[in-house]
């Protein structure tokens, strides 16, 4: 089998890598990481502009793409690369900050912004995935097999996002950190390789008799915010007192 992995040398792409089978697949990856280069593969050293011109009319059985950011990057490869099944890697904040149901796409409008404070590259990057999923709808009604994974926040080793040092530093340095307890303080816990694994998994899977478009990737259980706080507490051998505070 022939794969295309778009980004994947860090973290969660880079799981992926090290699970597919570098023997019985041929695997060819387009990042500019300046990282040092995986054995067993064929590697394009450039961005993804470039990289997809320079695989123009070339097939591949599947193509896992971590680094697709705006309305234009699916239709650019699609236009360009051939490729069996394609599997486009968005985020679960979708539907959980623009007031959408699981598993449907909506256009992107500011009054659908479920919470204030949202940083403005975060609005950015959140309404880039919706315009490239709004795209892949289309490719989808013309036939093509394409899908849509969103993924929860993650954790795992090669976190470039440093997520889980947030509470590390703040137990470590013993500052506060403030829980509203009035509110649902839920957190659904996902770790890089069991992520990989299980998208290593489905696509495998034969897809073509569904007409699904989006795999929305959430764990089946939660725990509360301070749950973990205690947990990490636990095993940093650390007390730490966090603070309950009314919701404004």
């Amino acid at each position: 089998m022939k794969i295309l992995i778009i980004g994947g040398t860090r973290f969660i792409g880079k799981k992926l890598l090290n699970l597919i089978n570098k023997k019985n697949n041929k695997i060819t990856v387009i990042s500019n990481s300046k990282r040092k280069k995986p054995s067993g593969l064929r590697y394009i050293n450039l961005n993804r502009e470039k990289g997809i011109e320079k695989l123009k009319h070339e097939h591949f059985d599947l193509c896992f793409d971590f680094i697709s950011y705006k309305k234009s990057d699916p239709s650019d490869l699609l236009k360009n690369v051939i490729i069996s099944k394609y599997i486009f890697i968005s985020t679960t904040w979708i539907p959980m900050y623009f007031k959408m149901k699981a598993n449907k796409i909506c256009r992107f409008s500011s009054k659908r912004i479920n919470q204030k404070n949202i940083r403005p590259e975060t609005i950015n990057y959140l309404k880039g995935k919706i315009n490239a999923e709004l795209e892949l709808k289309k490719y989808k009604a013309l036939g093509y097999n394409v899908y849509i994974v969103r993924l929860p926040i993650t954790l795992g080793d090669n976190d470039h996002t440093k997520r889980l040092d947030f509470y590390f530093n703040k137990i470590k340095k013993n500052k506060k950190i403030f829980l509203y307890k009035n509110l649902d303080n839920y957190v659904q816990l996902c770790w890089n390789e069991d992520i990989a694994r299980a998208l290593l998994i489905w696509s495998k899977k034969d897809l073509t008799k569904k007409n699904d478009l989006i795999w929305e990737f959430l764990p089946l259980e939660s725990i509360k915010l301070n749950k973990l706080i205690q947990y990490i507490c636990l095993f940093s051998k650390t007390k730490f007192e966090y603070s309950l505070e009314k919701l404004k």
